[in-house]
């Protein structure tokens, strides 16, 4: 590929098949006193989803809404190859002028509704912002222009075109609570940031 990455699939070939971890579902999900107490509507991990996101026919195939099978090396790349591009200094995958039309979010008014905060979604993207960070799955520490996504079962990751940083997590445990899988991803976020603050000064 031009960015140089070989273990980035959308559908997976047959060969590499056996390198693919089953999704399995960890932790408790959410009680209704948490729901109470936050006042956030968290739903649980849809358990009965488990074959469907496990079964070779559909990781054959690909599916553009989750059907990515990546090391988290190779998304941390795809966002830098983001960054670059932005930059014009890249691969020249995406124009930069592409890359500044998708970034932006398109209805900054629109609330989550599980949340209640905005959204911000670009075109695949969700941009941090400003306010609550956290709960579009951001850290404090990056720019408001930073972009990423939060994907289902504990997936994350982010690029912060100001600071030239990105980050990427994956696991194949999905776990039952949003709220705790958040967290998890939010405090490896913060302990990447926190690596690397003396390079960054």
């Amino acid at each position: 590929s031009p960015l140089g990455l070989t273990d980035l699939y959308l559908g997976l070939p047959s060969p590499e098949m056996a390198r693919k971890a089953e999704v399995v579902c960890t932790g408790a999900p959410p009680s209704d006193d948490q729901r109470e107490r936050l006042g956030i509507d968290v739903p649980a991990f849809p358990e009965h989803m488990l074959p469907y996101h496990n079964d070779p026919a559909r990781i054959a195939l690909g599916w553009p809404s989750g059907g990515v099978i990546a090391t988290a090396a190779a998304i941390a790349g795809v966002l830098q190859g983001f960054i670059a591009d932005l930059k014009g200094r890249g691969s020249g995958i995406w124009t930069a002028e592409f890359l500044r039309n998708a970034f932006p979010p398109r209805n900054p008014d629109f609330l989550d509704p599980m949340t209640g905060q905005p959204a911000l979604r670009g075109l695949g993207v969700v941009v941090a912002g400003s306010g609550a960070r956290a709960l579009r799955g951001f850290p404090q520490e990056v720019s408001p222009s930073a972009i990423g996504h939060m994907g289902a079962g504990g997936q994350i990751a982010w690029a912060d075109p100001e600071s030239g940083l990105s980050f990427a997590y994956v696991t194949n445990g999905a776990h039952r609570d949003p709220l705790a899988q958040g967290a998890i991803g939010l405090d490896l976020s913060t302990k990447a940031l926190k690596c690397l603050a003396p390079q960054l000064e």
